[in-house]
């Protein structure tokens, strides 16, 4: 659930779709569940994108060259 492009939820009122998006939104955020990545060189990082949430934390210097490799897999 992305709070950015979840609209509302069918058969949910509108103002009551908006509060629970807005909870869930709040959750799911919560210090317990965040992981913050310190990096290093030659780190590697990988999750699954069905069950997580990412965000660039942009703590980084924007003059340093990034590479981002992606892979997708499957269920066979």
């Amino acid at each position: 659930m992305n709070p950015m492009h979840t609209m509302g939820f069918e058969g949910v009122p509108e103002d009551e779709a908006t509060r629970l998006i807005e909870e869930l939104a709040a959750h799911s955020i919560r210090d317990e569940f965040v992981y913050y990545h310190q990096w290093k060189k030659g780190d590697v990082v990988m999750w699954d994108e069905t069950s997580t949430m990412h965000k660039n934390a942009g703590d980084y210097d924007p003059s340093e060259p990034r590479v981002f490799l992606r892979t997708i897999v499957y269920p066979a």
